[in-house]
């Protein structure tokens, strides 16, 4: 697993954790099954472009709250570092 797939993961957890959601809930809302969800959120899989999109709707945050990089900067132009995902593949 790369380290953005890791962040995927990561941001996944977190958001459900913060929007207190079971991951029952969040299957539910993205129609997809429970230990799919687990496997997002422990990165043995990753959510194709259109689940993010369904993942976001249901965590009630943005799209950019779950991919990497999306807060880290390049310090020598201060501009977002966007790393290629391959979300899907």
């Amino acid at each position: 697993m790369t380290p953005a797939e890791d962040e995927l993961a990561a941001n996944i957890r977190r958001q459900r954790a913060l929007a207190g959601l079971t991951l029952r809930v969040v299957a539910d809302a993205c129609d997809v099954r429970l230990e799919t969800v687990h496997r997002w959120e422990t990165g043995a899989r990753r959510p194709s472009a259109i689940d993010v999109a369904h993942l976001a709707r249901a965590l009630r945050c943005s799209v950019t709250k779950l991919l990497p990089g999306r807060d880290a900067l390049d310090a020598s132009r201060g501009v977002p570092v966007r790393p290629s995902l391959g979300v899907g593949q």
